[in-house]
């Protein structure tokens, strides 16, 4: 997932791309009005393989995480 800064001061100007974070099968996702990302995943069992079941996972404050790793 990438985020590209801009700024439309006189004219649109993009800034140079910033990877957020990678993650495995990043094609299904969306983004919650209050800037959460949704993500569609196939969960796992306990040795790795996929699992039967479906899960959700809610990761909240996502960009304090991302700020720590930078």
């Amino acid at each position: 997932m990438m985020a590209v800064p801009i700024t439309t001061e006189r004219t649109f100007s993009p800034g140079a791309p910033l990877r957020l974070f990678d993650h495995p099968g990043l094609d299904q996702y969306d983004v919650a009005s209050d800037g959460r990302f949704l993500v569609i995943t196939q969960a796992l069992d306990d040795d790795g393989g996929e699992g039967p079941s479906v899960s959700i996972r809610v990761v909240e404050d996502w960009f304090e995480e991302f700020r720590e790793r930078e």
